[in-house]
């Protein structure tokens, strides 16, 4: 044994067999707690990203105590691509066509309806190269200039949707294939 690490040659598998008794099977310890084809399980193992609000969301308190929360929020959307384009119901006239990656979490600074006029996290997106080229080299190092924060809600999830395929990282589920039955199950439903 040198530096507590034993060489290939000092141990014989099959003395250590002998001494021990049966081969140890090394499994998958989710294929223990449920069979493949468990779809919770299958959406772990692909780090799916699901297209609403999931239950444990909206147990946010506050931004300094929450630093578990911000955790699990920004590991669910950071590298999520968006695609956000004007209505034509806008009244100001400017259109716009948005490629965005999320990059980041940011607390609110006021009360947001859709958080049930409280304050909460807003997902903070910022466009990307090659759709944005000349607004990214015109921003510099000033990023505030390309970024945006999002209230997560239905608009931001059907923003997600809207985006190319081929730029999403991770598969992308709906409420209704991530739950078929109607049910919300246990650890995803909101």
């Amino acid at each position: 044994m040198k530096n507590g690490m034993f060489l290939p040659d000092e141990v014989d598998p099959n003395e250590v067999m002998i001494k021990y008794g049966e081969p140890e099977d090394y499994v998958d310890p989710l294929e223990l707690l449920a069979p493949r084809g468990n779809a919770m399980v299958e959406d772990a193992r692909h780090n799916t990203f699901f297209l609403f609000s999931e239950h444990w969301e909206e147990y946010t308190v506050s931004e300094v105590s929450d630093v578990t929360m911000r955790f699990r929020l920004a590991e669910k959307y950071k590298g999520i691509f968006m695609r956000d384009v004007s209505d034509d119901s806008d009244d100001d006239g400017d259109t716009y066509d948005d490629y965005r990656v999320v990059v980041d979490l940011e607390w609110s600074t006021g009360k947001i309806n859709d958080y049930g006029k409280k304050r909460g996290w807003l997902i903070v997106c910022e466009l990307i190269s090659p759709f944005h080229d000349g607004a990214i080299a015109e921003a510099g190092d000033n990023k505030a200039l390309i970024r945006e924060a999002y209230v997560v809600n239905e608009r931001f999830f059907s923003c997600v949707k809207a985006a190319p395929a081929r730029l999403q990282t991770r598969p992308l589920k709906s409420q209704a294939e991530a739950f078929p039955e109607g049910n919300r199950g246990g650890g995803g439903g909101p």
